[in-house]
């Protein structure tokens, strides 16, 4: 997989203007612990109304957290969860909002390079093939910046802590899941091998269906005068029969993966039932409900982390034709940029920003 931090315009015009990205994937690293300490939290309910103790309740009580009476419980309660929504507010608006700066910028810059370029150089393609940098790649660049980075590294730190906790409540089991993980992700890279060879050839396919439906359109008249309509419509059903191909070769393996990332759950925890079963690791039966509680928290993470590859392959693939587009090269000199229009945008960044 290609890696992020190599491509230029993410590390100039991301990681270099919008510092506040690292603030935002911590914020949204709090607010999912502070979602699992609600779920801990519930232990101390039962405890304090109903004098029954619950392996939630055994783990805060190892960290040293203790609940005298239920007006403190609700108190506290009260207050993680206003933290909890305050932060995932602020993650997500600032991210988002951020995020359409960078594309507003992507945007302008790329205009601003095609209207310079020399007549010869615009007139190779139909500019068709143009509009579609400035409509379906833009989609894919977002879910780069906002599932693939951030919630990726999000849902790895919280899968971090996690395994810090599980290795607290029982080293030997936690050892078990890892080693487990270690021999699943063999099977996961090669599905992410096989589906990201189809991507492009998936995405080229579909632009050049949309660009032989643009000029059929646009020379509609022509192809009835020259009788060419049959001729038209063998071509685009071959062009289209292509496209359902790749498709379905794609959808067979992302069903393969969902499947999978769905499975993968119930196999941990009957893999740490039978080890229990068959006694490999001394577990009582209140760590071992602790263990697993802890472990279902973090499958919503482990699938968000696994989907995160194949999210930012296809984001960098349609930020390259973006960047591709936003050359240098080959400007009108009569109309070129001027030392320092590169920024052009930057005021408009800032007002936004205010």
């Amino acid at each position: 997989m290609n890696n992020p931090i190599k491509n230029r315009t993410l590390r100039k015009y991301w990681f270099g203007k919008f510092p506040l990205s690292g603030l935002y994937l911590a914020l949204g690293w709090i607010a999912s612990l502070s979602t699992f300490f609600l779920s801990l939290m519930t232990g101390w309910f039962f405890e304090l109304q109903f004098q029954n103790s619950l392996a939630k309740t055994q783990i805060l009580e190892g960290s040293g957290l203790k609940m005298e009476s239920l007006e403190v419980f609700f108190t506290l309660m009260g207050l993680v969860t206003l933290l909890k929504f305050t932060l995932q507010y602020l993650e997500r608006k600032g991210l988002n909002q951020d995020v359409d700066r960078f594309i507003h910028y992507l945007v302008a810059k790329m205009y601003r390079r095609q209207l310079r370029w020399m007549p010869e150089k615009f007139e190779k393609k139909p500019f068709s093939k143009y509009l579609l940098r400035y409509s379906g790649d833009l989609l894919p660049v977002r879910n780069l910046l906002t599932h693939g980075i951030h919630r990726g590294l999000r849902d790895l730190l919280f899968l971090i802590s996690g395994v810090l906790l599980l290795g607290w409540i029982n080293p030997n089991l936690t050892l078990l899941v890892l080693l487990s993980g270690v021999l699943i992700l063999p099977y996961f890279l090669w599905l992410d091998k096989r589906q990201l060879q189809l991507v492009p050839e998936k995405r080229s396919q579909k632009n050049e269906l949309l660009h032989y439906v643009t000029q059929s359109f646009g020379t509609h008249s022509s192809l009835h005068e020259g009788n060419r309509i049959n001729k038209s419509i063998r071509e685009f059903n071959s062009r289209n029969d292509h496209l359902l191909s790749t498709q379905l070769n794609y959808q067979r393996l992302e069903s393969l993966r969902h499947a999978s990332i769905n499975a993968l759950g119930p196999i941990l925890v009957g893999l740490l039932l039978f080890s229990s079963w068959m006694d490999w690791s001394s577990i009582g039966p209140g760590d071992l409900l602790a263990f697993l509680l802890v472990l279902g928290a973090l499958i919503p993470a482990i699938r968000n982390v696994i989907k995160a590859p194949e999210i930012i392959e296809k984001g960098l693939l349609s930020l390259k034709k973006i960047d591709k587009l936003s050359k240098k090269a080959n400007l009108n000199p009569r109309i070129s940029a001027k030392p320092g229009d590169l920024s052009e945008s930057k005021p408009i960044l800032r007002r936004l920003k205010s």
